[in-house]
């Protein structure tokens, strides 16, 4: 077994906490690209959706 330091829990929360941002920005970018692809373009809801969902999945 190695000897790997041991994350503590609040080192944990402080990771989470930073994260907060990361989060913030992706959700508020997601719904203004929804606002956009829908008011501007004139594109329907359903296929503004589904145009996100597929290309928000990950391929690995």
């Amino acid at each position: 077994m190695s000897d790997a330091p041991v994350i503590t829990s609040r080192v944990r929360r402080l990771y989470g906490f930073g994260a907060i941002a990361y989060g913030v920005k992706d959700n508020g970018f997601s719904y203004f690209l929804l606002f956009y692809y829908n008011q501007v373009l004139g594109l329907p809801g359903t296929y503004a959706g589904a145009a996100e969902i597929l290309c928000g999945w990950k391929i690995k």
